[in-house]
């Protein structure tokens, strides 16, 4: 029972490190993107399209 509660809190952290991580390189790249003079809502609908489906890397990640 212990390995098995190891094992679900151990990949939700890992999970959420993902997510976490994936958020600071759109955040960057939005950055980038309105830094050349790009308006932010369409910096962002442009780094969201280059970055790709956040919800499916999550899903294909090792430990999801």
């Amino acid at each position: 029972m212990m390995h098995w509660l190891k094992q679900m809190f151990s990949r939700r952290r890992m999970t959420d490190d993902l997510s976490d991580e994936m958020r600071q390189h759109l955040e960057e790249k939005i950055e980038v993107l309105v830094a050349d003079g790009m308006p932010r809502e369409e910096a962002v609908h442009a780094a969201r399209r280059a970055f790709g489906n956040a919800t499916l890397i999550e899903q294909r990640s090792p430990g999801a």
